[in-house]
């Protein structure tokens, strides 16, 4: 690519063929052609810029949604977790205990994660414990939590001393990022959509927020039937999203068929493997890094997207401070009614 001072010299070195000598860095001459060269460089940036959003693997930010525009498809924005909480008293209460909606609760540590109550709840008179529908302040999934991580009480409640989910929170997305977004649009082109086909239905649940894999299997309950699994974000989906996703199926799909949308299962497996690190790693900082990257490639993967052994080899490869690896893992193929879900990790040192 083409600099400044390229330009500069270039238009220079014109300016010497034409009048024999060069002009005094302080001259009028000098400071015009610098100013010159300056804005065609900045020209020539615009346009080379242009160049690279112009195709869709280059395109960047909102120049992605103007190519998805084309295909009829809309960047899918975050999603806030939901759950429940249990508000509790160390004694069964004297008299009713009031809890507003918009009561504040959070999980504890340095970053905490903030929820707040979807509905108005009332502890009655003798009990000690109730139980309040509640969704994450923000979008994401930060907003995913494990059980018993809520434990703090932002807003006080008199007479309320405790606080506790017993089951995860579940359905928080984050907004759809320009590498998801762009494979989204690919497909879409690969697979052409006719209004009629798996890739008809497939882009119809995929168009969802908090979507993040589809199966299809046509003619799973008979002919004139089509069976639609989803899932979150490397998790079940939930009655919900499933059934937010078969509202507007209902809405589009053909005539005279029966589609019936579902949450996928889960296909369970573990992974146990041994590396060494590059001189100069903390083998734990490596192991963490690894197994964050092993749990975010698979819960990527989505419904139907079969494992291979050498594409955890890649992820393993690709890992910061990795040195050699060994790896034990057959290729496991998954069907279009699973998803695939990495329960433990395992991995251990070895020598160079």
């Amino acid at each position: 690519m083409i600099t400044y001072d390229e330009i500069y010299k270039r238009m220079l070195d014109d300016y010497y063929t034409r009048t024999n000598f060069y002009p005094s860095e302080s001259s009028d001459i000098a400071i015009r052609l610098k100013v010159l060269a300056g804005e065609i460089f900045s020209a020539y940036m615009n346009l080379e810029f242009i160049k690279k959003q112009m195709f869709l693997t280059t395109a960047t930010g909102e120049y992605i949604d103007y190519h998805a525009s084309q295909r009829g498809l809309i960047r899918k924005s975050g999603t806030k977790a939901t759950g429940t909480v249990d508000f509790r008293t160390s004694a069964p209460a004297q008299s009713s205990i009031f809890i507003p909606k918009g009561t504040i609760v959070s999980t504890a540590g340095e970053d905490p994660v903030l929820f707040e109550t979807s509905s108005d709840t009332t502890l009655l008179s003798g009990q000690s414990r109730v139980t309040s529908n509640c969704t994450a302040l923000k979008e994401g999934s930060s907003g995913n939590i494990r059980v018993n991580s809520i434990s703090v009480i932002v807003t006080p409640i008199s007479g309320i001393t405790s606080v506790l989910n017993t089951l995860a929170f579940t359905g928080g997305a984050d907004e759809e990022n320009d590498e998801e977004f762009k494979q989204r649009i690919e497909e879409s082109i690969i697979n052409v959509s006719n209004g009629a086909n798996s890739a008809y239905y497939r882009k119809l649940a995929l168009s969802v927020e908090g979507v993040e894999g589809v199966g299809i299997i046509p003619k799973n309950r008979g002919v004139g039937t089509v069976d639609i699994f989803i899932c979150a974000k490397g998790a079940v989906a939930n009655s919900a999203l499933v059934q937010k996703v078969q509202s507007l199926i209902n809405e589009y799909k053909e005539i005279n068929t029966d589609v019936l949308v579902k949450s996928a299962s889960v296909w369970n497996f573990p992974l146990s493997l041994s590396v060494s690190v590059k001189p100069g790693y903390d083998f734990n900082t490596v192991k963490t890094n690894l197994t964050a990257n092993l749990r975010e490639f698979v819960s990527s993967l989505g419904v139907g997207k079969s494992v291979y052994e050498a594409d955890i080899a890649d992820v393993i490869y690709h890992t910061d401070g990795v040195d050699r690896y060994f790896l034990s893992f057959s290729d496991s193929t998954v069907s279009q009614d699973q998803f695939a879900n990495l329960t433990t990790v395992t991995i251990t040192e070895r020598s160079s």
